[in-house]
């Protein structure tokens, strides 16, 4: 694959995840970094169903239920837990996903990973067209539903279930549309991953994707929605493939990976709370 597709793949990727990272905390104000692990997981169900025989729309139906499923689950078990916990359940999730790729990979013959079967008619650029096209369809979606009333009713979920209660919201039928939309987000991510480098390494997606979107996820602000993810996605996602292309030492890695920490804190901080500015525009939108 050429610089170019493979830089478009990557900033594609980014942008799904991030905005899963930050459905998951705009809806709960839990930090997520368990996104890289749900593409990770969709990609292996994708590769094995697809490796397995079953045509292409089987194959992405079983990973999309692979991740959702999980995603599902976890605004669920946050219930009573604090952002520490729930981050700490995130993270061992993303390493009992990752330890389990490493079982999946010997058990059906790869060394450290897995190979998909080959697609002739999806080319490597013409995979990260789609994820592209994709992402884009994702953000406007994200966009128009930020601020309609229904994305205005999560976020208020988020900040306070407690008014969110009073105003007569349906707080867990939200939760989980949280949940089904974060895990959908993220095993299609992974679910392109796998159609277009028909490669999976148990390192590539995981810790090493999640953590970034997890920035990213953190960082965008829902009124500037269209220009954070451009932004983050290319500091973030964009500047990593580049250093990789670039051959640099880990030197760089290492201060890329401290920035992507500077800006989680930064954020979670910043956002613990709405200002009131940003409680009045919510009201005003209910």
């Amino acid at each position: 694959m050429g610089f170019v597709a493979y830089i478009g793949l990557m900033l594609a990727l980014g942008t799904l995840l991030g905005l899963s990272a930050h459905l998951y905390w705009q809806g709960s104000r839990q930090l997520m970094p368990a996104t890289g692990g749900l593409a990770l997981l969709a990609a292996y169900a994708f590769a094995l169903s697809f490796n397995a025989g079953f045509p292409i729309v089987t194959s992405i139906a079983i990973a999309v239920m692979a991740g959702s499923s999980i995603g599902l689950l976890l605004p669920l078990a946050s219930h009573g837990v604090s952002r520490a916990e729930f981050m700490l359940l995130g993270l061992a999730l993303v390493e009992i996903i990752h330890r389990l790729a490493y079982i999946l990979s010997s058990i059906t013959g790869g060394t450290n990973g897995l190979s998909v079967k080959d697609t002739p008619w999806v080319p490597p650029v013409a995979g990260a067209s789609i994820a592209a096209v994709i992402a884009v369809l994702a953000v406007l979606v994200a966009v128009l539903g930020w601020r309609s009333r229904r994305g205005a009713a999560l976020r208020i979920v988020g900040a306070s279930p407690r008014w969110a209660a009073l105003l007569g919201i349906n707080i867990k039928k939200y939760e989980l549309v949280i949940g089904a939309i974060g895990g959908s987000l993220a095993a299609i991510a992974g679910i392109l991953y796998a159609l277009t480098i028909q490669y999976i390494h148990p390192d590539d997606l995981g810790m090493t994707m999640g953590l970034p979107a997890l920035a990213v996820g953190l960082a965008i602000r829902p009124r500037h929605i269209l220009l954070d993810v451009i932004i983050l996605t290319l500091g973030l996602f964009g500047l990593r493939e580049l250093l990789r292309f670039m051959g640099t030492s880990a030197t760089r890695f290492a201060f890329h990976d401290l920035l992507v920490g500077v800006i989680i804190i930064a954020a979670a901080l910043r956002l613990s709370r709405l200002t009131d500015k940003e409680d009045e525009h919510l009201w005003e939108r209910l």
